[in-house]
């Protein structure tokens, strides 16, 4: 059931960004330097590519499925790439942004979200997630936007935590 949060065989970065230190930029920078095994898919409505990797105008015309994508735009945009995902195999999604903890608006922001994720059978990690990491050799997930890379080992850390866990 949590296969597609941590094993994803694809990722989507749903505001991928041409500015290197953009979280969507060092998300994609992280998953390429960390040797990610699966398919990339940045997300840009006005790039052609975005370090190197084909970039498409929305989720809807990504060509594979995507077990987990990354939601790193403005939360008034967001309810907008639930919809289009609707139908698609999506089993994993998480947002980097806050919803309605900024206030009355937010939270419908936050429920438009959620409604269209559930009518779309897509699971949802977050809001206000930084990111997962897995270090299996076999797939080196680093889905994160942070700056330092751990060695694979034997011990998993979930945290929940305003920043990371130390």
């Amino acid at each position: 059931m949590l296969d597609a949060l941590f094993k994803p065989r694809a990722v989507a970065i749903v505001g991928a960004s041409t500015k290197e230190l953009s979280i969507g930029n060092v998300i994609i920078r992280n998953l390429q330097e960390y040797g990610y095994k699966g398919a990339i898919y940045p997300i840009n409505p006005t790039a052609p590519d975005v370090r190197g990797i084909k970039a498409y105008k929305s989720l809807s015309e990504v060509p594979g499925e995507v077990d987990l994508a990354h939601i790193i735009i403005p939360a008034k945009f967001v309810p907008r790439p639930s919809r289009s995902a609707v139908g698609r195999d999506q089993g994993g999604r998480h947002q980097l942004r806050g919803f309605s903890e900024m206030g009355e608006e937010g939270k419908k922001l936050q429920e438009a979200f959620l409604a269209n994720a559930r009518r779309g059978g897509v699971r949802v990690f977050g809001p206000n997630c930084q990111g997962i990491i897995n270090t299996d050799p076999a797939l080196r997930a680093y889905c994160n936007f942070t700056f330092t890379y751990p060695e694979a080992g034997s011990v998993s850390v979930v945290a929940l935590s305003g920043a990371s866990a130390p």
